[in-house]
């Protein structure tokens, strides 16, 4: 796997970020009526948790979506 060196982290996740931008991701959930007001759960978490934690690892429970987030 390369790294990169000035961050110590790989270019995959680097351009995964770069094309979900967290403004984007904020306005996106205020705007389709997730979000209405911010208090416990991030919207901008939340979305990582569910792309890469039922993306990659494949969770398929809602005790594992519990403990991931």
């Amino acid at each position: 796997m390369n790294l990169n060196d000035e961050k110590g982290t790989d270019p995959t996740v680097e351009a995964i970020v770069e094309m979900f931008p967290e403004d984007f991701l904020r306005n996106t959930a205020r705007e389709s009526g997730l979000v209405i007001r911010e208090r416990k759960i991030d919207p901008v978490i939340l979305f990582w948790v569910l792309t890469l934690g039922f993306g990659v690892r494949f969770l398929s429970t809602i005790r594992g979506l519990k403990r991931k987030y």
